[in-house]
């Protein structure tokens, strides 16, 4: 298996936190700040705690996804 091969593997199965602040639109303060709210459970962690990630499942995919509906309601309200 080739590394693209394998990019492509990993990033199908996983999000990570900083391709979740580029999709929100916010700052890693804000997403920290949401994560210990529980908007998210406990990731899977690396690098000593700098990476985070999470597979993708549908029930990540929604939290995301209703997360980004409250950054929106408050930014059009």
């Amino acid at each position: 298996m080739d590394i693209a091969t394998s990019q492509t593997e990993f990033d199908s199965k996983y999000i990570t936190a900083g391709e979740i602040t580029k999709e929100l639109g916010i700052t890693r303060t804000g997403f920290l700040y949401g994560r210990r709210r529980g908007i998210l459970p406990e990731p899977i962690v690396a690098g000593e705690g700098r990476l985070m990630m999470w597979e993708r499942t549908p029930e990540i995919l929604a939290a995301i996804a209703g997360w980004k509906e409250t950054i929106n309601s408050r930014k059009f309200a």
